[in-house]
């Protein structure tokens, strides 16, 4: 019989960290990130798509933005992922302050410039080990917004639907919602 270790911080180590000024801490496969702070444009659209999210879900769901994502290692004392999506789906009776450690329904990154190409691949891989349901890509530019959503499909992410600009947005998964991209667009640019 063989194990793989997995490598991560122990949690009373990771929750000593603290996001230093203008930065967000994950912690992805054992390993420290630290990602730049989310601009106005980018909180923005989180907010106006979380609301969105939390009037259609279903109400044993809630939507929630900040919310660190964990996977600890079978006896409990490891972080070994400590994610933090834009907007996160998940069980309402599965919130605690500020984590959950069941795989939420859905999550939501908005793309920002800041972000490097590996490290969402990174990213959209432990989504998917981890036993993410659905996963939302917005591209959230001053000129227009577009948004695709995936579920898993075996080893990868498969493209249920996907819109941009006026274009609505419609899916079934994980429950029926609609948007129009443009409409998370901050009003004042």
């Amino acid at each position: 019989m063989s194990t793989t270790a997995r490598h991560g911080l122990l949690v009373t180590d990771w929750e000593q960290l603290s996001d230093p000024p203008g930065a967000r801490l994950e912690l992805l496969n054992g390993q420290v990130i630290v990602n730049p702070a989310p601009h106005t444009r980018h909180q923005h659209v989180c907010r106006y798509l979380a609301n969105e999210l939390d009037r259609q879900c279903p109400p044993d769901l809630a939507a929630e933005m900040d919310v660190e994502w964990r996977d600890l290692v079978a006896d409990g004392g490891v972080v070994v992922d400590a994610l933090r999506p834009d907007v996160m789906v998940t069980r309402r009776r599965e919130l605690a302050p500020g984590s959950v450690q069941a795989a939420p329904v859905l999550v939501v990154e908005v793309l920002s410039p800041g972000n490097r190409k590996t490290e969402m691949d990174r990213k959209r891989a432990a989504y998917l080990a981890n036993g993410l349901g659905c996963y939302v890509e917005v591209d959230a530019k001053a000129d227009g917004a577009a948004i695709r959503w995936y579920r898993p499909a075996g080893t990868d992410w498969q493209l249920v639907a996907e819109t941009s600009g006026d274009d609505e947005l419609v899916v079934d998964e994980p429950f029926p919602f609609r948007v129009v991209p443009n409409s998370l667009l901050p009003d004042y640019e």
